[in-house]
């Protein structure tokens, strides 16, 4: 028969491995589950990295100029129609075929005068992209 030391120090070795294994099954749950699998994209993800690969800084920087040389969208400038229909257009040379506005009246106080003028908005959605 062991003697008691003997199976004291049995049972810490069980013990031991019981816990060690109960310490890496986590870990290499944790590990297995990386997100980053190329196979493991979603059809959104997809769309994404497609967009993200088409942009350009030089695009984006013309684009931004393009917005600044508009001037104001002041509420009640006279221009607020005419860049409306310019950004409609815009989306509309990018691919968005619904590209259209939003027009609606709004009650304006500046300067203590009231005025009432017609605002624009530009809506445009790619359909296709909403199918995910």
């Amino acid at each position: 028969m062991p003697a008691f030391s003997e199976y004291i120090s049995g049972l810490k070795r069980g013990y031991t491995a019981l816990l060690l294994v109960f310490m890496t099954f986590p870990a290499f749950i944790f590990v297995s589950c990386n997100k980053n699998d190329d196979n493991d994209y979603t059809a959104k993800e997809l769309v994404t990295f497609d967009l993200n690969e088409d942009i350009s800084s030089d695009s984006l920087r013309s684009y931004v100029q393009w917005l600044e040389n508009m001037g104001t969208r002041f509420a009640l400038a006279s221009n607020r129609r005419d860049i409306a229909i310019k950004l409609k257009n815009r989306f509309a040379s990018f691919g968005y075929s619904n590209a259209g506005l939003d027009s609606f009246m709004i009650s304006k106080s500046y300067n203590g005068a009231l005025y009432q003028v017609w605002q624009y908005n530009v809506i445009a959605k790619l359909r296709w992209l909403w199918q995910f």
